[in-house]
This record gives structure tokens, C-alpha cells and sequence, in this order.
């Protein structure tokens, strides 16, 4: 076999594996349990064959015409190559329903309303960073399909335009930190939630949530779960924590999922609009979904008692429409580190309001807080007036930002 020949098939050999790598980290999410799709079919290929588009002059992938009977409806699950769509009209008449009482058709949900849809090459080959739960989606039957469904596992649907988002939470993909990776999008709160005991308050994944959250468009809510396993000694140091976030105008609830503490007080805040719910693993966002409305039914999970960390019970977010609270939540798998996409270490201090408010005083305007004389941050905290808890957290997460620059 001649040098050049054995070149090239070495070359296909290492391109077959890298894509065979790109599509396993695109299969795999950064979780550390088994792999459970609520939203997959068994034996089912991932969808149906898409042709692709040719590129134009400037590289990018143009987006092929709407057809004229596309119908608009909102992503509720996302598989490899493939998403669900919950029809716009579903919405509508389930909240009509609500309101009038009838107590039919609570819930939808992917798994129950969902139409499973194809997706063209363009948001296939990136989907994580092009397609998210909640994104306002244009669907439409595949041409040539059989009505009756007839096809075997081939789609029936593909979806054909994302509408621009409201708003938009991401972070930097775990596999390729310079790659985005969209969590939720188009809601109205994003509802962080934390938890006492296992696993512990985390004060700086509240802080780098509410930075994310900030950037992303939608409003704040924190909510500390598991409230009831506090002892009284304990609770003098929470309300000194949460006073700080309350404080900068962040909405603080107390909740208890398992003693109905605080879940009426949740379901009045999100009263119709739509949230998405996120956090570490084992915080229990599922048990507070599940508290808001029990129709719901999400699966939930003990704490692993030997790393008192959380077990991945949702491994993929989900989009549900409890029409009995009017509110359609995302329910969000939980991560153990939240990434800031595209967050220069310069500008993390204006992303602490209490921060940037001392800053205006530095002697330097580029003043990093670290080690410039004249710094007015370092010197709140010297004379007590700004919580050295806070300026630890904005340490630690301006190394971050600076060890991965």
C-alpha cells in the first residue's frame, strides 16, 4: 500500500472517530448517573432523513421557506435529531378549561401532547446551542407522509423556523467551553432553587445563577427548599444570607416541599407566566413542581447518602402547562457547576449590584478589587459594610473566569 494511500485512510479513520466523539458528547449530557430520556421511544431512529441545505456565499446554511400550513406551537422536549412540540391551540384551550372550571385536561405535557418533529440539518448539527425548551417553533407535516402514520418510525412532522426568544439562559457547554449551550428559553422567572441540609446552600451557585439569570433577560426568584429540616440554630445564619439577596431586590421564598410550606406563595408569584426551575442536583426542583401541582407526577429522587449529592432524576428538561396553577414551568436537570458564557472577568463586578455600586468610588477605573491601591470595594469590606462572604464568592469567581480566559 503506497504512502499516500495509507495517509488517507489513516486521516478517515481519525475523522470517523472524531465525529463518532462529537456525536457521543452530543448524546451524553455532563451527568453522572444512568442515562434515562424520559421522552425517548425505544428502537425508534432519531428522525427521519432531512436533506441538506446548501451553503451560500458567506458560509452560513440558509433557512428553507415556511411552508403555508406550518402551525406555530412551543418546544417541550429535545432528543438527538429530533424535538417535541406542543401545539399554540393546546395552550389556549387549556387554559380556557381552567378558568372555566371544569377541572378537565389539567396537564400538558410533552409525552401526552407532544408531536414528535423532525429537525432540519441546520439546528441538528449544533442543537444543543440551537434549540432549547420553550423556543417558539413554526411545525408542519413532512411532505409525503402518510396520514395515517403508516411509515414505520419515520417522523411525521419537521420543524421549519425558531421565532427570536425573549429571553434566554445559557451556559458554556462542559464538553466545549466555547460553545453555548441553551437551558431554557422564553420564560418570565427563572426560579433558582437551592436547599438546607443535603445538599447543602451553596451561596456561590446562587451568585452565579443570578448572574446568568441577569444576562439573560428574565427576573430572579430563589427559593430554599427543605426548609423544614432547619434547626433553630441554624436559622439565624440563613436569614443573615437571605437578607443579602432580598436586599438587592431578589424575591426570597421559603418552601418545603414535602410540608406544603410556601408552595401556595410560589404558585401566586408564577400565576400566569412561565418559568423555568433550576439548581443543583437533589435541591428538589422536581418535588416543588410536583407540590405545585400534583397532576404532575414528575419522577423524584432520594440524595445519595455516600457524596450527599442529588441524583439526576430529570436528565433532560421538560416543558409542562399546568393549566389548574396557569403556569407552564421547565423543569431543568440539575448541574453541579454553572458556567458564565462569554462573561469577561472585567465586567463580573458590574454583574454584583452592591459590587458596582462601591466601585464608582475606585481610585482606577479598570480597578479589579484584587490588589489596586484606592479601592473602595476592599475597603467596604475592611470597615464592615460590605459582607466579606460576598466579596469571597467574587474572588472566586474572578478566578474562574480568569484561569479559563
Amino acid at each position: 500500500m503506497s504512502k499516500r494511500r495509507r495517509a488517507t485512510r489513516g486521516r478517515d479513520a481519525s475523522q470517523h472517530l472524531l465525529r463518532k466523539r462529537a456525536q457521543q458528547a452530543l448524546d451524553a449530557d455532563d451527568l453522572d448517573d444512568e442515562s434515562f430520556d424520559a421522552w425517548s421511544q425505544p428502537d425508534s431512529p432519531p428522525s427521519s432523513p432531512t436533506a441538506s441545505a446548501s451553503a451560500d456565499a458567506t458560509g452560513e446554511t440558509p433557512e428553507a421557506p415556511v411552508p403555508a400550513h406550518a402551525r406555530p406551537g412551543r418546544v417541550a422536549a429535545i432528543a438527538s435529531g429530533q424535538c417535541w412540540v406542543i401545539d399554540g391551540d393546546a395552550f389556549a384551550s387549556a387554559s380556557s378549561t381552567a378558568q372555566d372550571g371544569d377541572g378537565a385536561n389539567p396537564l400538558l405535557s410533552a409525552t401526552s401532547h407532544g408531536t414528535p418533529c423532525a429537525l432540519p440539518s441546520r439546528l441538528a448539527a449544533d442543537q444543543r446551542a440551537t434549540l432549547a425548551v420553550g423556543d417558539a417553533v413554526d411545525y408542519a407535516p413532512i411532505e409525503g407522509a402518510a396520514a395515517d402514520g403508516a411509515t414505520g418510525h419515520q417522523l411525521q412532522h419537521r420543524v421549519h423556523r425558531v421565532h427570536p426568544r425573549r429571553t434566554e439562559l445559557s451556559r458554556p457547554d462542559p464538553h466545549n467551553p466555547r460553545q453555548r449551550r441553551l437551558i431554557a428559553t422564553n420564560v418570565d422567572w427563572i426560579v433558582h432553587v437551592a436547599s438546607v441540609g443535603t445538599p447543602p446552600l451553596r451561596p456561590a451557585l446562587i451568585d452565579r445563577y443570578l448572574i446568568a439569570i441577569a444576562q439573560s433577560g428574565a427576573q430572579a426568584l430563589i427559593a430554599v427548599n427543605k426548609i423544614d429540616l432547619l434547626s433553630p440554630d441554624e436559622t439565624p445564619a440563613l436569614d443573615d444570607l437571605l437578607a443579602t439577596y432580598a436586599e438587592l431586590g431578589h424575591p426570597v421564598l421559603r418552601c418545603s416541599a414535602a410540608r406544603g410550606i410556601g408552595i401556595d406563595a410560589l404558585r401566586a408569584r408564577l400565576r400566569g407566566t412561565t418559568a423555568a426551575f433550576v439548581g443543583h442536583s437533589g435541591v428538589g426542583k422536581s418535588s416543588l413542581l410536583n407540590a405545585l401541582s400534583p397532576q404532575l407526577d414528575i419522577r423524584t429522587g432520594a440524595v445519595s447518602e455516600v457524596y450527599a449529592r442529588g441524583r439526576h432524576t430529570t436528565t433532560r428538561a421538560g416543558l409542562f402547562h399546568l393549566a389548574d396553577a396557569a403556569i407552564t414551568v421547565i423543569d431543568t436537570p440539575g448541574i453541579r457547576e454553572m458556567g458564565l458564557w462569554q462573561l469577561r472577568p472585567d465586567a463580573l463586578a458590574h454583574s454584583f449590584d452592591d459590587l458596582a455600586a462601591l466601585a464608582v468610588d475606585c481610585r482606577f477605573p479598570n480597578c479589579t478589587h484584587v490588589h489596586e491601591p484606592g479601592c473602595a470595594v476592599r475597603a467596604a469590606v475592611d470597615a464592615g459594610t460590605l459582607s466579606a462572604r460576598r466579596y469571597a464568592i467574587y474572588r472566586r469567581i474572578l478566578d474562574s473566569l480568569q484561569n479559563a480566559s
